[in-house]
């Protein structure tokens, strides 16, 4: 396998901030995932929770088929945190000007350490018309620190998150109420891009069960883009 930069990095951040990061519960931990899947231009997003022989959960994967990221964004995206392409994008939209944005602090990829111990990525990204697989992984006790490397590949663009948990208790991600729990934080988006699928443990998020209610509202407001309008849901 090739490297095509630097095999291991640190971020540039204090301990303790990292830990605040990291305590949040495991259902706000996923939809941060998700939304890294969604902000990547994904129409397909799969969430599985694997289960040990006991019940308890063992691991959580993310796939999506979204850009990814290359080679050169590894040292970008890790070596600090705060500063996010995403707070700076023009407009506010997506990379290739399709959806609008959610994140923008560059901490949503540490929300995997809601959930577990170890994490690993695998993005496939083109670049100049050649696609890249990198692969990179963090782990308990100092997420401080990430390994990558990366290759050539005739994989389709992409990535998948699996996460390890370990000693985490994410019991919460078990039960059948954590659909539903998810699909409340992502709703309003699945109404806006009805394009996009979430499923989890191969079961589609459907939001229409949870609205009674949806009115369009053109505001007596313009900008250069047009008049704005504000989607009313209930």
């Amino acid at each position: 396998m090739h490297n095509t930069g630097m095999p291991s990095g640190e971020l540039t951040l204090e301990t303790d901030h990292l830990d605040r990061l990291v305590t949040r519960n495991a259902i706000a931990g996923l939809n941060e995932l998700v939304w890294n899947s969604l902000d990547a231009e994904a129409t397909r997003v799969s969430i599985t929770v694997e289960l040990t022989g006991l019940g308890a959960v063992d691991k959580v994967i993310v796939s999506d088929n979204g850009h990814g990221f290359a080679p050169d964004e590894v040292n970008v995206l890790m070596s600090s945190l705060g500063g996010s392409w995403k707070a700076t994008k023009a407009n506010r939209k997506t990379k290739r000007n399709q959806r609008f944005l959610h994140g923008k602090k560059g901490e949503g990829r540490f929300q995997a350490f809601c959930l577990g111990d170890h994490a690993c990525w695998e993005s496939v990204a083109e670049v100049d018309g050649t696609r890249h697989l990198t692969n990179l992984t963090i782990s308990r006790p100092n997420l401080k620190m990430f390994d990558w490397n990366s290759q050539e590949t005739e994989r389709p663009e992409g990535t998948t998150v699996t996460v390890s948990v370990g000693s985490k208790e994410i019991s919460t991600l078990a039960g059948n109420g954590s659909a539903i729990r998810l699909l409340e934080r992502l709703a309003l988006y699945l109404t806006q891009y009805p394009e996009v699928e979430i499923s989890f443990n191969n079961e589609l998020l459907d939001p229409t069960p949870l609205i009674d209610r949806r009115e369009t509202l053109e505001l007596n407001y313009a900008n250069s883009h047009g008049r704005l309008m504000v989607s009313v849901i209930e």
